[in-house]
C-alpha cells in the first residue's frame, strides 16, 4: 500500500487502501498493457461473464472499464490533490490485479514523488493521457462501443472522488478545487477535445438522486442488472417525462 495514503484512507475510506499497491502485494498481477491486450481482455471477460453474463459484450466491457476507473484513479487522484504526490500510473509502469475477471487493484512501482502543479490538465496528464486514454482505445477496439461511454465512466468516477473530498472540508480544504478545472473546460490547453469535460450534471427532479451521468454506461444490457443505474441519464429523462431510448452515439 501507499503509506502516505494510510491516514487519509481510514474509517469508511479504508477499503481504498487496497486499490493502489506496490510490487510486494501478494496478489497475482499482469502488466497493464497485457491486461488490455485482445488476449488479456478475452480471458478476463470470459471469467466475468460467468457472473454477469455476456449476452451483450458492450455492457460487460463497460462494467470492466468502470471497475478499472475505480481502482486506477482513486489513489492517484487523492494522492495528487490532497498530498501533492505524483504516483507513477502510466500504462507502461503499472500492473493490474484482477478478481473474477474484473480489475481489483493497480500496482505502481514506487511510493510516488512530491510535486505541485498550477494546471489541473498538467497535474493529471500522466493518469489521463498516459493511462486512461490507451485503456479506452484498447477497450473500444475490442468491441464496438462508443469511446464516449468509456470516457464518461472514467470522468464520472473522477468527479465522484472530488465530490467525496468536498464532503470533508476540514481534511481537504482546497484539494477538490485543484481538480475541478479539469472538468470545466471543453478544450485542453493544446486545443484538443477535453474528454473529461462536464461528465455529470446536478438536476433536482424531486428524486433522492440529483447527480446524473451525462452518458449511459450500458450496464443495463447485462442480465445481472435490472434496469438503468440510479444516476443514469435515461432515468433522468423518464423522470422529466422525456423519451429515454439510448442514442446511437452511446451504443
Amino acid at each position: 500500500m501507499i503509506e502516505a495514503l494510510r491516514p487519509i484512507f481510514s474509517g469508511p475510506w479504508e477499503p481504498f487502501l487496497a486499490l493502489t499497491v506496490l510490487p510486494d502485494d501478494p496478489r497475482p498481477s499482469v502488466p497493464m498493457r497485457e491486461a488490455v491486450s485482445r488476449e488479456g481482455l478475452s480471458a478476463a471477460l470470459a471469467i466475468a461473464a460467468r457472473t454477469y453474463g455476456d449476452e451483450d459484450l458492450r455492457g460487460l466491457v463497460s462494467l470492466w472499464s468502470m471497475q478499472h476507473a475505480y481502482v486506477a484513479m482513486t489513489g492517484a487522484v487523492v494522492a495528487s490533490l490532497a498530498l501533492e504526490i505524483d504516483l507513477p500510473v502510466s500504462i507502461e509502469e503499472t500492473r493490474l490485479v484482477m478478481e473474477h475477471g474484473l480489475p481489483a487493484a493497480i500496482v505502481v512501482p514506487h511510493q510516488g514523488k512530491g510535486r505541485s502543479y498550477d494546471c489541473a490538465f498538467q497535474r493529471f496528464d500522466q493518469l489521463i493521457e498516459g493511462h486512461v486514454a490507451p485503456v479506452v482505445s484498447a477497450l473500444s477496439a475490442f468491441v464496438k462501443i462508443s469511446p464516449k461511454v468509456l470516457w464518461n465512466n472514467a470522468a464520472n468516477f473522477f468527479e465522484y472522488v472530488l465530490q467525496e473530498m468536498e464532503k470533508r472540508p476540514d481534511q481537504f480544504p482546497e484539494a477538490a478545487a485543484r481538480g475541478r478545472p479539469l472538468m470545466a473546460e471543453p478544450l485542453r490547453p493544446d486545443g484538443t477535445r477535453n474528454r473529461f469535460f462536464a461528465p455529470v450534471r446536478y438536476v433536482d427532479v424531486g428524486d433522492p438522486i440529483d447527480r446524473w451521468r451525462n452518458v449511459c454506461c450500458l450496464r443495463h444490457l447485462l442480465p445481472e442488472f435490472e434496469g438503468y443505474c440510479a444516476n443514469c441519464p435515461h432515468r433522468l429523462k423518464e423522470l422529466q417525462g422525456a423519451p429515454s431510448c439510448a442514442t446511437a452515439a452511446e451504443l
